[in-house]
């Protein structure tokens, strides 16, 4: 009788243990051990499928959450998966920013491995001439610090391109067939990931040239006369303006993002961005494509 009473106060205890951990904040004592952030082009289309693989080195206490602004990017089929494959739920929050959200089994001390993966529509722009362009300035923006990165764009066949990026740093390779660009960062530093190529792999929206030719071709008034000249030169002045205040826009991710990650004591710079400088305010909505 008295070896079933210590049976059964053990499992009590046992219980309230489990309970107690199950329920628990997750924890801010963590960092970033490893994150690689990759992004698939495919031809002829300017959606990307983008996979971030994130490990956590947890140093006290418990994580079971995670998120991640990406700026006002729309985010299709969002999926994701914890390091031995097994599926962890997401979720997509439209607030200043698109918020990726995620969650899994709650990990104590040690590392802790996820894998999300999702689609990107109209994430390749045109550039000047023959150019695409990429860019994610909300990369590698965490509340907490990074310890090493890779950034990698894998273009979809193995032909031959010119590329800027950022960070500047970069090797080749080539998988199946693919030519990829990569830019590991250990320590990290950059986290701003940004690429320009040509020729292109997509059209993303007809240029300014193109545009005033159309509107030039549409109407004799415009073609006939100094006057018709100005009224070009009016309209292609217009569509500068527009598109530069759209990408500005789109850049600073919200009313006052821009400045916001300009400063140095926001969440913009990976290993700077401790989770004693801004971790609530990251964590309740900064946006600024900041994660943790």
């Amino acid at each position: 009788m008295r070896r079933r009473s210590i049976a059964l106060f053990v499992l009590s205890l046992l219980l309230v243990v489990s309970a107690t951990v199950g329920s628990a904040a997750d924890t801010e004592d963590y960092t970033i051990h490893n994150y690689e952030l990759t992004v698939q082009s495919q031809t002829g289309s300017t959606s990307v499928r983008v996979t971030m693989d994130i490990t956590y080195r947890i140093r006290s206490g418990v994580k079971s959450t995670g998120f991640k602004y990406i700026g006002n990017y729309e985010v299709e089929q969002l999926s994701g998966q914890d390091g031995e494959g097994r599926a962890i739920r997401t979720s997509v929050d439209h607030q200043r920013e698109t918020r990726l959200n995620w969650s899994f089994p709650a990990a104590g001390p040690g590392l802790k491995r996820v894998i999300l993966t999702f689609t990107i529509p109209h994430a390749i722009t045109n550039g000047a001439s023959n150019e695409n362009r990429f860019e994610a300035d909300w990369a590698g923006v965490f509340k907490v610090p990074v310890s090493s990165a890779v950034y990698r764009f894998v273009f979809p066949d193995n032909a031959t391109r010119t590329v800027v990026c950022t960070p500047s740093q970069y090797t080749i390779g080539e998988k199946n067939n693919c030519r990829i660009i990569e830019m590991a960062q250990t320590p990290f530093h950059n986290a701003t990931f940004e690429m320009t190529f040509w020729p292109r792999i997509a059209d993303g929206g007809s240029s300014l040239a193109s545009m005033a030719r159309g509107l030039t071709s549409s109407s004799g008034f415009f073609r006939s006369g100094r006057f018709g000249n100005v009224l070009i030169w009016v309209v292609v002045a217009i569509f500068v303006v527009v598109i530069l205040v759209i990408k500005k826009a789109r850049r600073a991710g919200g009313s006052g993002a821009a400045s916001w990650r300009s400063s140095g004591s926001s969440c913009a710079g990976g290993s700077s961005c401790s989770s004693s400088s801004c971790g609530s305010s990251c964590g309740g909505g900064c946006g600024g494509g900041c994660g943790g």
